[in-house]
């Protein structure tokens, strides 16, 4: 089943991963019930629904969906529980941090070519998202979840509002958005994609690493390398010039090398056409930004 809209991701599965302990509130078990109730997604997409009383049952579930998705399967993947910024909470008192998480997302969405959709309903999961790094591949197509505390009752709105729209409207990501935020007004779910990711960490990068005094340092530690390799560990400025020339001349490619590789570009011919027109727009702004640096 294809989905329209801005994140433009597929899906053939649905996991819920219910890690709330038994005795308290259950917003899955009402997600799992609409879900359920929708004849297009019955139709079109499988429903599994695990409950993660330990954090053994939930990894063992993320190795499942990866094995499923290196034979094809594209799923969608809904985290239910408590949370911070930093991890994950166990009904059994344990706690997984988000990186080990987002490493298996990771996997998974390298799986699916950058097809994985994933919603958590847990306190602060957004910021979750630090743990995504422009260096590797993005370990999601899109991230539905809260920057902030949230309300269980909030949260139960939110996601049932969403996944109804989503799959009355056979899928169009973009209407359902609309239907969650007019359900919740502030809304405190917040959509957050791999193109929005890949604009912010570029940018972040080229500020810290590629302009001002971020290129001042990398060169440094060029021409500290350099030294290294010549017997008596003086070099000439016609070497510093050439080496500095090489890293300006070279950095715009390493870029878009980079930004390919997050967003599974190079996995996947589809994932040109799905990406390249936002992706171009990005390196277009980081190329001012560098010619700026460089006047």
């Amino acid at each position: 089943m294809g989905y329209s809209g801005d994140s433009g991701f597929e899906a053939t599965e649905m996991i819920i991963l219910n890690a709330v302990p038994i005795s308290q509130f259950d917003t899955s078990a009402a997600l799992s019930a609409l879900v359920h109730s929708k004849e297009f997604f019955t139709e079109n997409v499988a429903l599994t629904t695990v409950r993660c009383n330990t954090a053994e049952i939930l990894l063992a579930a993320f190795r499942s969906i990866a094995r499923r998705a290196s034979q094809g399967a594209l799923p969608i993947i809904h985290i239910d529980g408590h949370a911070s910024a930093e991890a994950l909470s166990i009904p059994s008192g344990e706690s997984i941090d988000w990186n080990t998480i987002y490493s298996y997302l990771r996997t998974i969405n390298i799986a699916t070519k950058n097809n994985l959709f994933v919603s958590i309903g847990a306190c602060e999961a957004l910021q979750s998202f630090r743990r995504a790094t422009i260096t590797q591949p993005c370990p999601f197509n899109a991230l539905l979840a809260a920057w902030d505390p949230i309300l269980e009752s909030v949260v139960q709105v939110g996601m049932e509002t969403f996944y109804d729209a989503l799959f009355t409207s056979s899928g169009n990501v973009d209407f359902a958005l609309i239907a969650m935020r007019q359900a919740l007004n502030p809304c405190p779910l917040r959509f957050f994609s791999s193109k929005n990711y890949v604009e912010r960490g570029l940018k972040s990068y080229v500020e810290t690493s590629c302009v001002g005094d971020g290129f001042n340092i990398r060169m440094e530690s060029l021409v500290e390398q350099a030294r290294k390799q010549v017997p008596d560990g003086k070099i000439d400025m016609k070497l510093v010039n050439e080496i500095k020339e090489k890293e300006l001349r070279d950095t715009p490619m390493v870029l878009r090398r980079m930004a390919e590789h997050f967003l599974h570009i190079n996995g996947s011919n589809g994932n040109a056409e799905r990406f390249s027109p936002d992706l171009e727009a990005t390196l277009a702004d980081i190329q001012n930004m560098l010619d700026g640096d460089r006047k």
